[in-house]
C-alpha cells in the first residue's frame, strides 16, 4: 500500500527516518529545519550553503537582531516598511523638507498641536456648522443644505458620490452614485444588532451627546435627536444591501446606469443640484450599486421626513468635531470610548496630531514623500524594468507546450495591456492652491472642512477631466508604501517607491542584484496575472472565461504538484506540515519571478549568479519567535520565509550549476521532483 505523501513524511519523522535528499535536523525541519525560530546555530566552518542556502546567507542577521517586542518578528521587510513610516513621520515636523506639500503637512500638524489655540476656542468653532444644521425645518431646507458646502460641514447627503474606474478602452470616468454613511457601518446592524455594533453605538450617541451638550441643546433634545437619527437610519438601512464602502463601490459590482434612469429612480432627490454645488459635472454615465436604495430613497425624501434627516445631520456634524475641537471634549470623548470599549494605552498628542495629519492629507503627505526622497530616473529605470520583465514573460508564454494557442494569445495579449505604476505618477498633484487656502484657516474646524472640501473636488476633477492610466489617486495608492501587488480588475502592477530600499533596491545595486532584489518581486506580481486567481480575468480586468476546458485542467494538474510539494514542508516538529492549498498562489508567483529574470540573465554577458542568488536569498531574512511563526503559517497566503528561499532556488538547474549542488546535498531535488507553473 503506498502511503500518501504527508502521512510518509510524518512517519519518517517518528521513526527517524530520513528519506532520499531529506535532511532531518533535531528541531523536526524537513527537509530543513526553520531557521528563522532557531535559537543557536552551527559556526562557519560547519555551515554549507549546499545544505541549507537560506541560513547560509542569512546567518548573520537571525544572529545579531532582535524581534519587536510586540510584533516577534525582524525582517527585512519590516527595515524597509520602518524607514517608509519614520519618512511619513518626519514630514510634519522637519522644516528642511522642500515643497508646497510637505509645508501643507507641517501646517495642518502645527494647528493640531496648538492646543492653547483650541482650548482658548472651546466649542465656538464648531457651533455654526451646528447651527446650520439645526435650522433645518423643512424638506426643502435639507435639500438647501446638501447642496450648500460652505454650511455642509462634513459632505452629509443622502447620496453620496466619487470618480468610479474609467470603463475598458476609456479614460472617461463614471460618477458612483452610493448610499449615506450610517452609522453602525453595515446594514444588517440595525435589523440585528450584534455586540459589537451595540458598543459602536453606545460610543457614538455618547460623543455625540458631548459635542451637542457643549453646543448648548438640552437632555430632552439631544435624546430626541439621536432617536430621530436612529430611526431615519433604520428606515434607509432597511433598503440597502449588504455594506458596501464607496471605495469598493467606485469600482466593479455596480449597475451602469444613464443620467435619465438615474432621474427615474429618485425623480424627487435633487441629485442633480447636490452633485452642481459640490463639483461634479454633468455625466451621462452612473455606478449605482445600490438602485434600490437610490429608489427607496426618492419614496421617504419628503415632508414627512425631514425632522430624521435633520436629526441625521446633526448628530454626523457633532461627530464630525469630535477631533477638531478643544481638550475638554478630548477627553470626554476618550471618557466615553473607555466606557464602552474598556482602557487602552492613551495616545500622545503628537500621536493624535499624526494620526489626524495622515488621515486629512493623504496626497499632500504622499507628494511630499515623492518630492524630498523619490526620483524621476527611479521611476524611469524601474519602468523600464517592469517592461523587460513582462516581454521575458511574453517569451515564457511562448515557449509553454501545454497551453493552448488561444491561450497563448490571451495571455500575452493581458501582458502587453498591463498598466505599470511605478514608484510615483509622471506627474505629482499641484499642492499650492491647496496650501494657500489652509494657511488662511482660523481653526482647526475651518482647516479641516477645506481639506474635505479639497478631496471632493479632487473626485470631481477625475471625472471632469478623466485620467491617464499610468498616473494614479495618491490618496489611495500611496507611493510611500513598502510594497508591490498586481491588481487583477484592472490589470495593473503596482510598485510604490517606498520599496525601493535596503536589500530590495539600491541606486548603485549590480544588474544581478537588481534582478535578485527588486527584479524578482516584480516577477512574482507579474506572475499573479496567471496564479489561479488572476487566471480568472482577462487584459481588460474582467472575469472571463479564456482558458478552454484542456488549458485549465492542464493548469490545475501543475498547480496541484506545486500544492503536494508545499504538503512535504514541516518547518517544525510541533507546527505539522504547510497548507499547500492555501499558499499555492503566492508559491506560483515566486516561482515566476524567479524563472523571468533568470531567463533575463542569461542574455546577460559574465552574469554573476551567485550575487543574485544571494540578494534573493536576503529578501526574506527574517528572525521569528515560534509564537509569531507558527501564527504565519497558519493565516498567512505565503510560504514562510526560510522556504520561499529555499524551495525556489532548488527548481533551477542555474542555482545546482553555480554552487556545484549534486545529490546527497540538502538542497538538492531530483529533476523529476521540481516544480513549477511555466
Amino acid at each position: 500500500m503506498r502511503l500518501p505523501a504527508i502521512a510518509l513524511l510524518l512517519l519518517c519523522l517518528m521513526s527517524g527516518t530520513v528519506l532520499p535528499g531529506m535532511k532531518a535536523y533535531a528541531a523536526g525541519g524537513t527537509p530543513w529545519e526553520d531557521s528563522s525560530i532557531r535559537g543557536d546555530f552551527p559556526s562557519e566552518d560547519t555551515l554549507d550553503l549546499k545544505d541549507d542556502f537560506y541560513l547560509a546567507v542569512n546567518r548573520p542577521f537571525l544572529m545579531e537582531r532582535k524581534t519587536d517586542p510586540e510584533t516577534g518578528i525582524a525582517s527585512a521587510w519590516d527595515d524597509v516598511n520602518v524607514l517608509s513610516e519614520s519618512r511619513l513621520q518626519g514630514i510634519a515636523t522637519d522644516p528642511a523638507l522642500t515643497g508646497n506639500a510637505a509645508a501643507l503637512v507641517r501646517h495642518t500638524y502645527a494647528m493640531l498641536m496648538d492646543y492653547d489655540t483650541r482650548n482658548a476656542l472651546g466649542i465656538a468653532p464648531g457651533l455654526p456648522y451646528l447651527q446650520a444644521a439645526a435650522s433645518i425645518g423643512s424638506i426643502a431646507d435639507a435639500a438647501g443644505y446638501e447642496a450648500d458646502p460652505e454650511r455642509n460641514l462634513s459632505g452629509l447627503t443622502m447620496v453620496r458620490f466619487a470618480a468610479g474606474r474609467p470603463a475598458a478602452g476609456t479614460d472617461r470616468r463614471p460618477v458612483v452614485l452610493a448610499r449615506a454613511s450610517l452609522s453602525l457601518k453595515d446594514p444588517a446592524e440595525y435589523t440585528a444588532t450584534s455586540p459589537a455594533g451595540a458598543k459602536l453605538r453606545a460610543y457614538q450617541e455618547q460623543a455625540a451627546a458631548c459635542i451637542l451638550e457643549r453646543a448648548g441643546f438640552s437632555e430632552e433634545e439631544i435624546r430626541t435627536i439621536l432617536k430621530d437619527c436612529m430611526e431615519w437610519e433604520t428606515l434607509l438601512a432597511s433598503h440597502c444591501r449588504p455594506d458596501v464602502s464607496l471605495k469598493a463601490s467606485a469600482g466593479n459590482g455596480a449597475e451602469l446606469l444613464t443620467a435619465a434612469q438615474v432621474r427615474e429612480l429618485a425623480p424627487d432627490y435633487p441629485l442633480e443640484a447636490v452633485l452642481e454645488a459640490w463639483g461634479f459635472p454633468e455625466n451621462q454615465n452612473y455606478l449605482v450599486p445600490d438602485p434600490g436604495y437610490l429608489s427607496y430613497l426618492g419614496t421617504v425624501y419628503d415632508e414627512d421626513h425631514w425632522e430624521g434627516i435633520r436629526a441625521y445631520y446633526l448628530v454626523h456634524t457633532a461627530l464630525s468635531l469630535v477631533t477638531d475641537l478643544d481638550e475638554t471634549v478630548l477627553k470626554e470623548v476618550r471618557e466615553a470610548d473607555e466606557a464602552v470599549y474598556g482602557p487602552s494605552a492613551e495616545k500622545t498628542r503628537s500621536e493624535t496630531a499624526m494620526l489626524l495629519t495622515r488621515s486629512w492629507l493623504p496626497e499632500a503627505l504622499q507628494c511630499a514623500y515623492a518630492e524630498n526622497y523619490l526620483t524621476d530616473e527611479e521611476r524611469d529605470g524601474i519602468r523600464a524594468l517592469v517592461r523587460r520583465i513582462l516581454d521575458s514573460y511574453e517569451e515564457i508564454i511562448r515557449q509553454q507546450d501545454w497551453m493552448s494557442r488561444g491561450a497563448k494569445k490571451e495571455a500575452i495579449r493581458k501582458l502587453n495591456r498591463m498598466t505599470i505604476h511605478a514608484v510615483m505618477p509622471e506627474q505629482l498633484p499641484d499642492q499650492s492652491a491647496l496650501k494657500e487656502k489652509a494657511f488662511a484657516a482660523a481653526t482647526v474646524v475651518q482647516l479641516h472642512q477645506i481639506l474635505r472640501l479639497d478631496a471632493v473636488r479632487r473626485q470631481a476633477q477625475l471625472v471632469e477631466t478623466g485620467q491617464d492610466p499610468e498616473q494614479w489617486d495618491l490618496s489611495v495608492e500611496p507611493v510611500s508604501e513598502a510594497n508591490a501587488w498586481y491588481s487583477a480588475t484592472d490589470n495593473t502592477i503596482h510598485i510604490p517607491g517606498g520599496i525601493l530600499e535596503g536589500i530590495y533596491y539600491a541606486p548603485d545595486q549590480t544588474v544581478e542584484q537588481r534582478l535578485g532584489g527588486i527584479g524578482s518581486i516584480i516577477g512574482h506580481e507579474v506572475s499573479h496575472a496567471f496564479d489561479p486567481s488572476g487566471a480568472a480575468y482577462n487584459a481588460d480586468g474582467k472575469l472571463s472565461v479564456w482558458w478552454n476546458a484542456a488549458d485549465r485542467q492542464r493548469f490545475h494538474e501543475r498547480a496541484q504538484k506545486i500544492i503536494r510539494y508545499y504538503n512535504g514542508m514541516i518547518p517544525d516538529r510541533d507546527f505539522g506540515p504547510e497548507n499547500g492549498s492555501r499558499i499555492c498562489a503566492e508559491a506560483i508567483a515566486d516561482l515566476g519571478g524567479m524563472k523571468c529574470t533568470l531567463q533575463i540573465a542569461e542574455t546577460i554577458p559574465g552574469f554573476d549568479y551567485n550575487q543574485y542568488f544571494c540578494t534573493y536569498a536576503g529578501l526574506f531574512a527574517r528572525k521569528s519567535t515560534r509564537e509569531a511563526e507558527w501564527t504565519a503559517m497558519m493565516t498567512q497566503s505565503y510560504p514562510l520565509d526560510y522556504l520561499r528561499c529555499n524551495t525556489v532556488v532548488q527548481q533551477f538547474e542555474e542555482f545546482y550549476t553555480t554552487y556545484g549542488i549534486s545529490e546527497g546535498d540538502g538542497m538538492y531535488l531530483a529533476p523529476e521532483g521540481r516544480i513549477g507553473m511555466w
